[in-house]
C-alpha cells in the first residue's frame, strides 16, 4: 500500500512512513539517543533530559521512520530548506537547561551544526533498534 503524500508503505516488511508519525516522538528521541548520545551528551544530558528535549523539538516533516507492528524500529532524519529532523532554538535550550547551563551547551550545539548549500539534502542520521540492526527486511523484532 502506498501514499504518496505522507506514507505508509509497505514491502512486505517495515512500515515505512514519509513522515514521523504523530505520538511516535518519545521512541524517535530514544532511538536517536541511542545512536548519537555520544556525540550529543556533551551538549544535551543529562540523557531524560536530553530525550525530552529531542522529542518536544521533532519536525515530523523532516525524518522517514520505519513501524514493525506499530512501533518505529528506525528512523532517518534528514535537513533541508533550514530545517531538520530535530530542533530547538536558542530560546528552548535556555529554558531546559537555564541560562548558566544552557549557553554552554548551545556553543557545543553551533559546533555540530552543518549548514546545506542552496538544494542540497543533509542527512541528519540514521538511527535502527538494537534488536533490527543487520536484520534482514522483515526479521526484526
Amino acid at each position: 500500500m502506498t501514499d504518496h503524500e505522507n506514507g505508509p508503505v509497505a514491502r512486505g516488511g517495515p512500515v515505512v512512513c514519509r513522515r514521523i508519525p504523530e505520538g511516535t516522538e518519545e521512541r524517535v528521541a530514544e532511538l536517536y539517543w541511542d545512536a548519537f548520545g555520544r556525540k550529543l551528551g556533551p551538549a544535551l544530558n543529562p540523557p531524560g533530559t536530553a530525550r525530552g528535549f529531542i522529542a518536544a523539538h521533532l519536525h515530523h516533516d523532516r525524518g522517514i521512520a520505519a513501524l514493525m507492528d506499530g512501533e518505529v524500529v528506525g528512523v532517518a532524519g534528514y535537513q533541508v530548506g533550514g530545517r531538520a529532523l530535530t530542533g530547538g532554538g536558542t530560546r528552548d535550550v535556555l529554558a531546559t537547561y537555564g541560562s548558566f547551563r544552557g549557553l554552554p551547551r548551545l556553543l557545543l550545539l553551533a559546533l555540530l551544526s552543518r549548514t546545506p548549500a542552496a538544494h542540497e539534502l543533509v542527512m541528519d542520521g540514521i538511527a535502527v533498534s538494537p534488536e533490527c540492526r543487520g536484520a534482514a527486511s522483515g526479521a526484526c523484532c
